[in-house]
C-alpha cells in the first residue's frame, strides 16, 4: 500500500465480480486488478463492494468517491436495480464516477437528448430531435416534422432498430411497431373496462419510448459521438 494514502475510492462490481465495460466482440469486464494499481500508485485507498453490500441504514457514503459500472443486460433489468442503489448513494451525499446522469442516459437516447438540449454546447445542437412516451403522444405531431426523418427506439446501441423513413404510412407504422407494449391481461382489462366505462379512455399498447431525429441530408450512416469534457469522439 503507497504510504501517502490520502484519499478512499469505493469501487462496485457486479454479481459475477466484474467491473463490466462494453466491447464489441465478448461480453467482459476491465481488469480489476489494474483498476486497484491504479489508484494504489496514485496515493489512493481502494475499497471493493459488490452492490448488494451497500449498507444505507448502517453506513454513510456521504462524501465518498465511488466508481462504478452500468450494465447492457436484456431489458436492462440489472440496471435498473443498479440505478437504485446510485440513486441512494447520491442522495446521501456520495460522489459518483461518474456522476449520476451520465448513469441515467445509458441505453436511454430520450435523456440522452434532454442534455443535449440543456448543454450549453450550441455546435451540438444541430439536429432536431424530439422524445416520446407513447405512440398517443407522437401521432398528433407526426406531420410537424420535415418529410424525411429517423427514428431511434430509447433503448439499444449498435444502431440497432434505427431506420430512415420519408413516407407517413411509414411513420405511423414503424413508430406503433417501436413502441408496442401490449401485454394480453392488460388487452382484455381496456376491452372490459371500455364495456363498463363507456367514458374510459383506454391505456395506451404502445408505450415503449424513442426518439425521432431530422435528417442530415447526405448521411449513410447512423454515428454516435462520445463527449468527454472538451474531448469529442
Amino acid at each position: 500500500m503507497n504510504a501517502s494514502v490520502s484519499k478512499t475510492v469505493l469501487i462496485i462490481t457486479d454479481y459475477r465480480d466484474l467491473f463490466y465495460h462494453s466491447v464489441r466482440f465478448k461480453d467482459t469486464g476491465m481488469d480489476v486488478d489494474q483498476i486497484g494499481k491504479f489508484f494504489d500508485e496514485r496515493g489512493w485507498l481502494v475499497r471493493w463492494k459488490k452492490f448488494p453490500e451497500i449498507d444505507f441504514r448502517n453506513e454513510n457514503y456521504q462524501g465518498q468517491f465511488i466508481l462504478y459500472q452500468s450494465s447492457e443486460d436484456r431489458n436492462l433489468f440489472y440496471q435498473s436495480y443498479i440505478e437504485d442503489i446510485l440513486l441512494g448513494l447520491k442522495l446521501q451525499g456520495a460522489i459518483l464516477i461518474p456522476d449520476f446522469y451520465c448513469f441515467r442516459a445509458h441505453h436511454n437516447k430520450v435523456f440522452m437528448e434532454i442534455l443535449r438540449d440543456i448543454t450549453k454546447g450550441e455546435e451540438l445542437k444541430n439536429i432536431t430531435t424530439k422524445g416520446f412516451g407513447a405512440y398517443e403522444d407522437f401521432a398528433p405531431e407526426l406531420r410537424a416534422f420535415q418529410s424525411k426523418w429517423v427514428l431511434k427506439p430509447s433503448e439499444g446501441c449498435g444502431s440497432m432498430g434505427i431506420k430512415l423513413l420519408q413516407d407517413e404510412r411509414s411513420k405511423r407504422k414503424y413508430a406503433k411497431k417501436v413502441s408496442r407494449s401490449l401485454h394480453w391481461l392488460d388487452g382484455i382489462k381496456n376491452i372490459v373496462k371500455s364495456y363498463v366505462w363507456p367514458n374510459y379512455i383506454k391505456q395506451s399498447n404502445n408505450r415503449k419510448k424513442f426518439i425521432i431525429q431530422s435528417y442530415i441530408p447526405g448521411l449513410e450512416h447512423d454515428y454516435k459521438v462520445l463527449v468527454y469534457g472538451d474531448k469529442y469522439y
